[in-house]
Formats: structure tokens, C-alpha cells, sequence
């Protein structure tokens, strides 16, 4: 337990490496720390939620014209406006 706490950054290296570890507390052991692998999204899914974000942001900016006096206050407000019709 103490290692745990002393030695993190030698534990995070291990499990890093694919090891598992036996976590032990006066000699009896507590628990099993075992590095788990992320899930990354397919390239399917990659491509689904750049299409929601893209829609997403078109929706809040588009109807914001261009050029004029705008200050962040101003920006704001209409951003708010905007974020408020999107919402169900």
C-alpha cells in the first residue's frame, strides 16, 4: 500500500506496460489492479461525430452576421439566443 502511494509513477509505468499488480495491506491482499485498454471509436464512428459536432456548430454560428460593432457582451448574448433555440 505504502509503494502505492510512495512509487506511483513507477506503479502507472508498470500497469502502462500491460502488467497486473496485487495490491497487499499487512500482508493480506486487498485487491488486483489490472490495466484495462481504452476503446477507441472506428473510423465509422470518428467520421458520425465529426458530422454532429460540424452540424452543431453551423446551428450556433450561422446566423451571426458578419462584420459590425461586436463586442464579446454582444457575441454573448446572441450566442445565448442561439443556444437557447437548439435546446429541446
Amino acid at each position: 500500500m505504502s509503494q502505492l502511494r510512495e512509487n506511483f509513477g513507477q506503479v502507472k509505468q508498470m500497469l502502462a506496460m500491460g502488467e497486473e499488480l496485487l495490491l497487499v495491506y499487512r500482508s493480506q491482499p486487498l485487491a488486483k489492479i489490472s490495466p484495462i485498454k481504452a476503446k477507441r471509436p472506428t473510423a465509422v464512428q470518428q467520421a458520425d461525430l465529426t458530422k454532429i459536432s460540424a452540424n452543431f456548430l453551423e446551428k450556433l454560428f450561422k446566423p451571426i452576421p458578419l462584420g459590425g460593432n461586436w463586442t464579446p457582451k454582444k457575441l454573448k448574448r446572441v450566442y445565448d439566443q442561439q443556444y437557447e433555440k437548439m435546446l429541446p
